[in-house]
């Protein structure tokens, strides 16, 4: 999962697992425990991923997904396998007060020493999607859709915003290991 600064922007995910959507406030802290725990447990696993980018450049990827604090935290991690060198490291949590879904983490590349953190937030999401954005003050914004397939794959496309339309940047097939 691409969650990361790219030129300057703040990245903004979108998670979809199914087609139908709903507003978190409409939650009650039992229903987004029940609801957020299924979502987190949906993912839990290795993922081996192949994509590329719209000019056909090929990208491959891994991704880890595991559960802690009760089910209530999601350990996130994406790792570019080479020549990619994009890397994130991140926690999801669940706020049943709030019915939100946090993501703190932190990303980078290989070829250098430097790191962004990151602060995402769904407001928007039920057992079959889930929502993060973050503000975008400056650069542009970043969306990620996550989709679990009928054959059990899970599909990342990740988009940049540019006048208010989205234009894909990469996308990737992932199956459990």
């Amino acid at each position: 999962m691409k969650c990361t600064v790219k030129g300057g922007a703040i990245a903004a995910i979108y998670f979809v697992l199914g087609a139908s959507s709903s507003r978190a406030q409409q939650m009650t802290p039992d229903s987004a425990v029940a609801i957020g725990g299924s979502v987190f447990h949906s993912l839990v696993g290795r993922w081996g991923c192949r994509g590329g980018f719209p000019n056909g450049r090929a990208l491959e990827a891994d991704m880890t997904f595991d559960t802690t604090g009760n089910g209530r935290a999601l350990r996130f991690a994406h790792q570019d396998r080479a020549p990619g060198t994009y890397w994130l490291h991140s926690y999801w949590s669940l706020d049943a007060r709030t019915a939100r879904i946090f993501s703190n983490g932190v990303s980078g590349s290989t070829k250098d020493q430097n790191a962004a953190p990151l602060t995402l937030v769904a407001t928007e999401w039920n057992k079959g999607s889930v929502t993060f954005t973050s503000d975008t003050a400056k650069g542009v914004p970043n969306r990620y859709v996550y989709s679990l397939g009928t054959d059990g794959s899970l599909k990342m496309s990740w988009y940049l915003g540019t006048n208010g339309a989205w234009f894909l940047g990469d996308s990737l097939v992932c199956r459990r290991d």
